[in-house]
């Protein structure tokens, strides 16, 4: 599988206060439409698993609105350690009726668990991101099997988060585009291309990693996200 992207460009295309705005814009769409397909479902049912899930999505959405509140009020966001296995599972569960609508599987395949230190807000709106990319590359695919598998191993100083799909890829034209803002190639309208420019920017600021890119057109595309560890990177 060709690397098609390493490192994000070096600088930031947005400050603090953009990127917390604009983040917010783009990722309340994300638990918002999971959260009308778990209402629809109960109110056809009454199913209470989709109300619970209704729930952890309006949850979300709240977390994403304290995290603006608390910039506007130039509040300090100290970074706090917390359970990558526990946010990774809550992200994947959020983003399942998302993932049911377009007839995709989410595998998730996790270890042994470790602390990341910052802003777990920021976390769930990298991660979700780049999982709701890798669903909407089957827009264009035929394949029956339809999935992506998220995974997180240590390499020296990072945990890597790796997030796969078997979709349609991303060509050779694009490849230089896809951090770029307002750069999208959805067909719908109703994006703002904002989002990987956001997450990759997200993670060299706010977690000192980056992200590396494989794609091809026979076996989709890869992500791998490196978070830069805390010292002690055992939970406590």
């Amino acid at each position: 599988m060709p690397k098609l992207s390493t490192k994000p460009t070096s600088g930031s295309y947005f400050s603090n206060w953009d990127r917390n705005l604009l983040s917010l814009t783009h990722e309340l769409s994300g638990p918002l439409t999971a959260a009308n397909l778990n209402l629809e479902k109960y109110l056809l049912v009454s199913n209470p698993e989709s109300l619970q899930m209704l729930a952890s999505n309006l949850k979300l959405m709240e977390d994403y609105l304290a995290n603006t509140r608390q910039l506007i009020k130039r509040l300090p966001m100290p970074p706090r350690p917390f359970s990558v296995n526990k946010q990774l599972a809550n992200i994947v569960r959020n983003l399942s009726p998302l993932a049911n609508q377009r007839l995709v599987t989410i595998e998730l395949n996790i270890s042994e668990d470790c602390a990341l230190r910052g802003n777990s807000t920021r976390f769930k709106q990298i991660i979700s991101c780049v999982i709701r990319n890798a669903i909407d590359s089957y827009d264009d695919c035929l394949r029956l099997n339809r999935y992506v598998v998220v995974e997180h191993h240590l390499i020296k100083d990072y945990l890597v988060v790796s997030i796969r799909d078997h979709g349609s890829g991303i060509s050779k034209a694009y490849k230089s585009k896809i951090f770029k803002p307002y750069f999208s190639t959805k067909r719908s309208s109703s994006g703002l291309g904002l989002g990987l420019s956001l997450a990759a920017e997200s993670i060299t600021e706010d977690f000192k990693g980056y992200v590396k890119v494989e794609s091809d057109k026979n076996n989709g595309t890869t992500f791998r996200l490196f978070f830069k560890l805390p010292k002690v990177d055992m939970l406590k």
